[in-house]
C-alpha cells in the first residue's frame, strides 16, 4: 500500500480539478492508492467493499470517470467494450 503522502497527492489533483472530496470518494481515493497494474470496475469494486470503502456500484460506476478526469487513474478501452484501470504513480 502506498503511504499517505500518495494518497495526499490524489487528494490535491482531485482538487485541482474542482472535485468534491465526499466520504466516498475518500474511500476510493485509499482503494485506488493500494491497486497494482491495471484492474477492471468490478475488481476495483471487489477491492473496495473489501476495505468498506463505500457500499454501492453505482457510486464506482459513476466516480471513476471523474478521477479518470482528474488524472488520478488512466483507462483502456479493450477491443470487446471492456475498460480497465491503472492508478497513475
Amino acid at each position: 500500500m502506498r503511504d499517505e503522502s500518495d494518497i495526499e497527492a490524489l487528494r490535491i489533483r482531485l482538487r485541482e480539478n474542482r472535485l468534491k472530496l465526499t466520504i466516498e470518494r475518500r474511500g476510493m481515493l485509499r482503494v485506488i492508492a493500494s491497486m497494482r497494474g491495471w484492474y477492471s470496475l468490478e475488481e476495483f469494486f471487489k477491492e473496495a467493499r473489501k476495505s468498506r470503502a463505500f457500499l454501492s456500484k453505482t457510486t464506482a460506476y459513476r466516480n471513476l470517470p471523474l478521477f479518470v478526469r482528474a488524472g488520478v487513474i488512466e483507462e483502456s478501452r479493450l477491443p470487446n467494450g471492456r475498460r480497465r484501470y491503472r492508478t497513475i504513480p
